[in-house]
């Protein structure tokens, strides 16, 4: 596709091109900031489905774990929503202990219905105790009885906007839901523990369906088949979120061969206190706090903030491990052909295996071509003048690209433009 922009403004004097020009780049076009979003993850509630108690739960023997922490935490949720401009609630399973008890179901259900009160889209990847019997002589990782009664497709497409389809078919077991941020469209796509051969080809499925989606992967265990495969293959995947560990908590960067990065987060609290059994005791010092993690995205930094929080005790764990950043592109690029002037004339086109760019006024320095989120610079080319050509390869998929241009002064514009 070829795009050409040109105006009827007469030669003037370098300077006042100079000027012109500054006066329309990218860095002073009225664009509004972009607002800052979180997504929450509930880890292992498990235990603290076992006792019904409320308070601080220190009545417990049990690594001091009752109903009232699992109630605080969706409290804190709900009292959060605006103030952190929550978009997304994931509990990355082992919601109850024992699948096959519908008593744990029951006091599960009420801090969820609390969260799905706030209108916060949510969603649960069943863990290996939401399982039918999975500690019994009957365990079966494709039965999820009581999590299909409690949580089914049909809950999900009344309560939680922007829900699309569940796996197997008229379950929600495996799931996937839309959000937008911020003008950003992400896809959370939750997958139970140990999925199947079936479920990790539906999972590709959707994965290669919506490849402009922004993908949060939740599931149980990062571990389980093919879920490391999933991410590795799709670089929509940036971020795979989990539990089920009971190393507390872990962060992974991952580069694939193309130099896109996704991130392997787990975070798991359910051994924090004493009483527990193993290696999961003792965690935190012995002291249960309640802990949730979430994620706080600030495009307007391209950066993903990571917080660990205490709705019992209302403080923050700082230990590098639990608060930390990492760098994500989102500033959204911005196609600015309505602002073009004289000062600006350029024209970008693909013909056949070459980008070419041409400008008339002043000279550029950079080239840079993005992929269709504007997050990964595909190729790139330094070196003043007034045309250049970028070599692509020939089987370049078409659809929408992003060229970013530097001129000699250092400004830089973002084009939008098709193949």
């Amino acid at each position: 596709m070829f795009m050409y922009f040109k105006t009827m403004h007469k030669p003037n004097k370098f300077k006042k091109l100079l000027i012109s020009c500054l006066s329309l780049s990218l860095g002073t076009l009225t664009v509004p900031k972009a607002q800052d979003f979180s997504v929450v993850i509930i880890p292992d509630t498990q235990y603290m489905t076992m006792d019904a108690g409320t308070g601080d739960c220190s009545h417990v023997r049990f690594l001091q774990q009752c109903m009232g922490l699992f109630w605080k935490q969706a409290n804190w949720i709900a009292a959060s929503a605006d103030k952190l401009n929550i978009k997304y609630v994931a509990h990355v399973g082992d919601m109850v202990e024992d699948g096959h008890n519908e008593v744990h179901w029951v006091r599960a259900d009420g801090p969820m219905t609390k969260i799905q009160s706030t209108g916060i889209p949510f969603g649960l990847s069943p863990g290996n105790h939401d399982f039918d019997y999975w500690n019994g002589d009957n365990w079966n990782w494709t039965r999820l009885t009581s999590h299909n009664k409690w949580f089914p497709k049909d809950r999900y497409q009344k309560n939680v906007v922007g829900f699309q389809d569940g796996f197997p078919a008229g379950t929600a077991e495996n799931h996937y839901t839309f959000f937008t941020a911020s003008e950003l469209e992400f896809m959370v796509l939750n997958i139970q523990y140990n999925p199947g051969t079936p479920v990790r080809t539906w999972a590709e499925s959707i994965l290669k369906k919506y490849p402009n989606k922004r993908v949060i992967l939740s599931t149980h265990d990062v571990n389980s088949p093919g879920i490391y495969d999933l991410a590795n293959k799709n670089e929509n995947v940036f971020l795979v979120v989990s539990g089920h560990h009971c190393a507390r908590e872990w962060t992974k960067k991952n580069t694939r061969s193309n130099g896109s990065v996704w991130m392997d987060i787990m975070s798991d609290y359910q051994g924090d206190g004493t009483g527990g059994w193993g290696g999961c005791n003792n965690g935190n010092g012995g002291k249960q706090e309640g802990l949730l993690r979430y994620y706080q995205f600030k495009p307007s930094e391209n950066k993903i903030y990571a917080y660990t929080y205490s709705p019992l005790t209302n403080t923050f764990k700082t230990i590098p491990s639990s608060q930390f950043s990492w760098d994500y592109k989102m500033e959204k690029p911005v196609s600015v052909f309505s602002s073009i002037t004289s000062a600006q004339a350029a024209s970008i086109s693909f013909i056949g295996k070459e980008l070419k760019v041409h400008t008339t006024k002043i000279p550029i320095i950079s080239i840079k071509l993005f992929n269709n989120l504007g997050t990964q610079v595909l190729y790139s080319k330094s070196a003043p003048g007034f045309n250049h050509t970028l070599n692509l390869p020939a089987n370049m998929p078409q659809g929408v690209y992003f060229v970013e241009l530097q001129d000699i002064t250092k400004q830089k514009r973002t084009f939008k433009i098709i193949r």
